[in-house]
């Protein structure tokens, strides 16, 4: 299958091309049909599948771009997946006459109101700010026709559940809604069958626990021997694009502390972060200014790191699930990659 074999509009067709895009990844070769032909979907996919473009290539298809309100809601779990999902957006409608805008919290709220006046047709938003927009009255749904919800099961780890119910009850012209999740506990599964209405398909397209592609390794170590293996793993892999993660948020600044006093650049990123410093830091890890990134579980879902060699847990995750979601930032897109976790003696 290519894309072109897709009922597409020519200008994402144009956009695909630019992007470099040639065949539909798995997740993508079976959402988008699917979801073209007006289907509400339930999607459990692994990380780095490609499923960020298999829910907006659909939904970019059916905009209306005369009318200048929200038609397409995507709702997010955190900021930094927000803003990536709206970069992604972006790109693919580089070519049509429409608008789209991201809204969450860390970021001035008068701004967002100023961007909704533009009249954008996708909104993409974390619940709590979204909600506070619809309670300020500064927001209109009632067009909105396609809803995605992604990474469901973050969402409900956070305790969004009450927030992403009551958005969900309100859109009156709701005629499609496309679900992405890792996992569906019954919580979410019972979410999702009291509010889908219509024709349901579930494409569960990967029960793997863990990744294939990544070698494992776990070392016993010491507590007070964690920082000197890490720099001596981080020496014998000097081209490698690293990430760390840790289980507090003060560890993270001062690892970046220490890796900077011995010769490695690093940024960190952990949730009590100014909005401008979180987007800084992941944008010098993506453009190469940093090849070390250390990061609290805020990290480990769903934000588009690609070519990423290594993950190293310098704590044990506390629970399995958190655990393949971090070694999930390596071997993405069919490619290799190593996981290390230190295990305390």
């Amino acid at each position: 299958m290519s894309f072109s074999t897709l009922s597409l509009r020519p200008e994402i067709l144009g956009a695909i091309t630019d992007l470099g895009y040639h065949e539909p990844t798995e997740v993508q070769s079976q959402v988008i049909p699917a979801a073209l032909a007006g289907k509400n979907l339930i999607v459990q996919s692994n990380t780095g599948s490609g499923k960020t473009a298999a829910f907006c290539i659909p939904a970019l298809n059916s905009i209306d771009e005369k009318k200048r309100v929200p038609q397409i809601l995507i709702l997010e779990p955190t900021r930094e997946l927000a803003s990536q999902t709206r970069d992604e957006v972006f790109n693919l409608s580089r070519h049509m006459r429409m608008g789209s805008l991201a809204v969450y919290g860390g970021s001035p709220i008068w701004k967002q109101k100023e961007g909704l006046k533009a009249g954008p047709q996708v909104i993409i938003a974390t619940p709590g700010r979204l909600m506070d927009l619809m309670e300020r009255g500064w927001i209109d749904l009632d067009n909105v026709t396609t809803l995605i919800l992604d990474e469901v099961d973050q969402m409900m780890d956070m305790g969004f559940a009450p927030a992403v119910t009551e958005i969900w009850e309100g859109l009156k012209g709701l005629k499609q809604v496309l679900t992405f999740s890792a996992t569906y506990t019954p919580a979410i599964t019972r979410l999702v069958d009291s509010h889908m209405k219509g024709e349901t398909e579930s494409l569960i397209l990967s029960k793997a626990v863990t990744v294939d592609s990544i070698d494992h390794v776990f070392m016993r170590v010491g507590i007070r021997d964690k920082y000197p293996v890490l720099k001596r793993i981080l020496e014998r892999f000097p081209e490698d694009k690293v990430m760390v993660f840790t289980a507090k948020k003060h560890e993270t600044e001062e690892l970046e502390r220490y890796l900077y006093r011995d010769g490695h650049k690093a940024a960190y990123i952990h949730g009590d972060m100014q909005q401008r410093d979180r987007m800084r830091a992941l944008k010098d890890f993506k453009d190469g200014v940093v090849r070390i990134f250390i990061g609290t579980d805020v990290a480990a879902r769903g934000l588009n790191m690609n070519a990423i060699d290594l993950v190293v847990n310098y704590h044990v995750p506390e629970d399995p699930e958190a655990y393949i979601h971090r070694i999930g930032r390596t071997g993405r897109a069919n490619a290799s990659g190593q996981a290390v976790m230190f295990v305390a003696r």
